[in-house]
C-alpha cells in the first residue's frame, strides 16, 4: 500500500527533479538553430543555439561539431570571399559574448 506524500516531500523531489534536467531547447531555438547552420560557411553536427543570437556576415563564419551558442550572443565578421572565423568543435559561446572577426 503506497501513501500520499506529504507537500515537503514533492517539493523536494520536484527540485531534485529540475536539478537533474538540462534545460531544454525550444522548437523555436531548435528552428533558429538550424536557419543559422544554413546561413554559415560550414557547419558541423550538433550545433546548439539558445535565440536570440546575432551574427553579421554568417557566410564568413565556419563551426565545428557540437558547438553551443547561448542567448545573445553577438557573431561579427567582415564580409570575406574566404571564411575569417572559425569556430573550433566542442566550443561553448557563453551569454551575452561577443566575438569580432
Amino acid at each position: 500500500m503506497s501513501r500520499e506524500l506529504s507537500t515537503a516531500e514533492k517539493n523536494a523531489a520536484a527540485a531534485r527533479a529540475s536539478a537533474m534536467t538540462t534545460q531544454a531547447t525550444t522548437r523555436a531555438d531548435r528552428r533558429h538553430a538550424r536557419r543559422l547552420a544554413r546561413s554559415f560557411a560550414a557547419c558541423g553536427p550538433g550545433l546548439e543555439v539558445v535565440a536570440p543570437t546575432t551574427v553579421k556576415n554568417p557566410k564568413s563564419v565556419v563551426v565545428g561539431d557540437a558547438v553551443v551558442i547561448r542567448e545573445h550572443a553577438w557573431i561579427n565578421c567582415e564580409a570575406a570571399p574566404t571564411p575569417t572565423l572559425h569556430i573550433g568543435d566542442r566550443c561553448y559561446l557563453g551569454r551575452f559574448a561577443h566575438v569580432n572577426a
